[in-house]
């Protein structure tokens, strides 16, 4: 008796030690499978992403493209409601529309691509890789001159309004202004049309690339520097001198409180001649503000990156891809927003498009029938005499 109570606290203790083995059995089984799950959702992510700058290209790009796209097409519908053929200047913001649109449809479309699908459209084909980098710089450029163009013929309207300067003002017709725009488009075409000669698909590792050593250094530490003159510092110092005497001539015939009929046109202009101009020259100085910002990042950061990758380590790499991703957002932003500077900041836009949503609003809105019963008995009032 004693050895039989003696052994059953063995018994015991086995059973338990089983227990534990169990029960730890099941934990790390339960555990391996968590960390299976979290290591093939981590692995998903990474399937999607890959880096930083790819998950920025993945969620934003479509993003400016969709918001610019239906801005632009906006700008275009609203233009033709103000009859953009009649005025130099929104025939110019015309131009503007579908050479931003370009823009989009050119840079941010190649990035998602690549980002999402691991496909370069530069590296199908060498003629690929030539036409989109002659188009992405042509449309940039030509995108800055056009804000150069509306900006120079606001200046002539605005500030140049003596008898002196009357001759230049005929010069500013809607016939001189598309001849000006085609001739510094040609100008644009000519600067950039290298590209079609040096660059290319030398293999299918490289991809699109520069067809020499020669060609590459000019590309990285000349052409860089032609690009940022003729994208950013010419076009912004114009518009920023230009914009000054606008703004300034804009207070002088504030300060002229009453009408007068006298010889200078200054004095001659109406209180809403002077609220129009006043207007526009907002939304360009919002643009031409807005265009600066956004443009000169990318410009300094091609500069940068010339002189610090070729000896940079792996994580200045990488942060000098994920900076290169960042600017070059911010400036496609420019080209997005353009619409919503107008309606912001210019009146005549927003009534136009107030009147576009009420169009809109009409046709989705459910149309008032009247009832059978009611018509038919006023029908036999009408009949009978009865009121």
């Amino acid at each position: 008796m004693m050895t039989s109570m003696a052994s059953f606290p063995t018994v015991l203790t086995t059973s338990s030690i089983q227990m534990e083995a169990n029960i730890s059995a099941t934990t790390d089984i339960i555990t391996l499978g968590l960390n299976s799950t979290t290591m093939s959702s981590d692995s998903n992510t990474f399937q999607i992403c890959g880096t930083v700058d790819n998950c920025l290209w993945t969620i934003f790009a479509p993003m400016v493209f969709f918001v610019g796209i239906f801005g632009n097409i906006l700008n275009v519908y609203v233009l033709c409601r103000l009859k953009f053929y009649e005025n130099a200047t929104l025939c110019l913001l015309f131009a503007l529309a579908f050479v931003d649109m370009t823009v989009l449809c050119v840079g941010p479309t190649r990035y998602w691509i690549e980002s999402t699908f691991d496909v370069d459209i530069r590296d199908i084909s060498g003629f690929s890789c030539k036409f989109h980098l002659f188009l992405i710089y042509v449309s940039m450029q030509m995108s800055s001159w056009i804000l150069v163009q509306v900006t120079c013929v606001r200046f002539v309207k605005t500030v140049l309004l003596d008898n002196r300067f009357t001759g230049i003002r005929k010069l500013v017709t809607i016939k001189n202004s598309m001849i000006t725009f085609v001739m510094i488009s040609v100008c644009i075409m000519a600067l950039d049309f290298h590209y079609f000669f040096t660059n290319g698909i030398i293999t299918d590792e490289t991809g699109c690339d520069s067809l020499s050593d020669e060609i590459l250094h000019f590309e990285e530490f000349v052409f860089v520097y032609i690009d940022l003159m003729v994208l950013v510092v010419i076009p912004g110092i114009i518009m920023f001198v230009l914009n000054i005497f606008i703004i300034k001539r804009i207070k002088k015939m504030r300060c002229n409180k009453r009408l007068s009929t006298g010889s200078d046109s200054s004095q001659r202009m109406s209180r809403k001649g002077q609220q129009n101009i006043s207007k526009m020259t907002k939304m360009l100085v919002f643009t031409t503000f807005y265009f600066v910002a956004a443009s000169l990042p990318i410009c300094i950061y091609f500069i940068v990156d010339s002189y610090v990758r070729p000896d940079a380590t792996p994580d200045v790499e990488q942060s000098l891809d994920l900076a290169w991703v960042i600017v070059y957002l911010i400036q496609f932003t420019h080209f997005a927003s353009n619409f919503y500077f107008y309606t912001a900041t210019n009146k005549r836009f927003r009534d136009e498009l107030r009147k576009i949503a009420r169009g809109v609003s009409k046709l989705f809105s459910p149309v008032a029938t009247s009832d059978p019963s009611t018509t038919g008995e006023s029908h036999l009032r009408s009949a009978t005499g009865d009121t």
